[in-house]
């Protein structure tokens, strides 16, 4: 599993898509993470087909995860998604399938119900890997008391867990479950997002430490922020809608931050979650 994929929320023009897509492959990307709420992995099986069918591509090169969305708990449903996914995807099987949100669309946080499906989701998914139709399943937004909730049950453990994980949702206790559980914790919104107000993503470029950080080794902010994660061992998918920023993206192997740096980054936690925070799910 590549340790840089490209995150493609919020990204559904197919122009858009196909040509981002395709120059992320020609510029080294080789994991795309996508989703059913997406409403772009039709793009991607597109792109990856056309790689596949001219031999440009053997299917082992390229890794494509998905996700179960909130309304697609439970085993039918679970089931159906997976199979609709793969159909889109133009795929005969998926690499990593993650359990999206711990909670059920529509049900309120404490409902018992949310609990009671994730599970029988996560039973199905086992089911598809016996099965041959998926290589690895995780989670998504999943708090260590879910991750402990899952464990009693699971017979497979999760591969991954991907969670909002920058500066200033600095996730220490959840990442160091996931590692001692062999958890893979896998960052996004490593850049912030554009989803809350103000944007995270100006919140996080706008910061002094931030800024002189990437003074200090003549880099971009993007650059800063993903070599962060990628040196609190997570991996990473950072999301750009723009062919311009892919390359420089992936530029995050030649160089190190300090101990230094990474203690005032680490200070800039404040549990701030620019996306969803799942901790009020039961």
């Amino acid at each position: 599993m590549p340790r840089v994929g490209l995150g493609t929320f919020g990204v559904k023009d197919k122009a858009l898509c196909l040509k981002l897509f395709r120059e992320a492959l020609a510029c080294g990307y080789r994991l795309f993470d996508t989703g059913t709420l997406y409403g772009n992995d039709e793009f991607i099986g597109d792109v990856i087909y056309d790689k596949l069918a001219s031999q440009e591509l053997k299917r082992d090169e390229v890794f494509v995860e998905t996700k179960i969305a909130p309304w697609e708990h439970g085993r039918q449903m679970t089931n159906k998604a997976v199979m609709e996914s793969l159909k889109r995807l133009k795929l005969s099987y998926l690499d990593l399938v993650l359990v999206h949100w711990p909670g059920v669309a529509k049900a309120p946080p404490n409902d018992p119900k949310n609990k009671k499906m994730r599970a029988e989701t996560w039973q199905e998914l086992e089911q598809l890997v016996s099965q041959g139709k998926i290589k690895a399943i995780g989670v998504s937004n999943y708090t260590q008391n879910h991750l402990e909730d899952l464990l009693t049950y699971a017979t497979m453990k999760p591969t991954v867990n991907q969670v909002e994980f920058h500066p200033m949702c600095f996730q220490k206790q959840l990442l160091s479950f996931c590692k001692t559980n062999s958890i893979y914790l896998q960052a996004y919104s490593s850049l912030g997002s554009s989803q809350s107000k103000p944007p995270g993503w100006t919140v996080l470029f706008g910061s002094e430490v931030v800024k002189s950080i990437a003074s200090k080794h003549n880099r971009p902010i993007p650059q800063v922020l993903l070599r962060w994660g990628l040196q609190h061992d997570c991996l990473l998918i950072p999301k750009t809608s723009k062919v311009e920023n892919l390359k420089s993206n992936l530029e995050i192997f030649d160089f190190s931050l300090d101990d230094d740096d990474m203690s005032k980054l680490n200070g800039l936690n404040q549990d701030k979650h620019f996306c969803w925070n799942p901790s009020d799910i039961v």
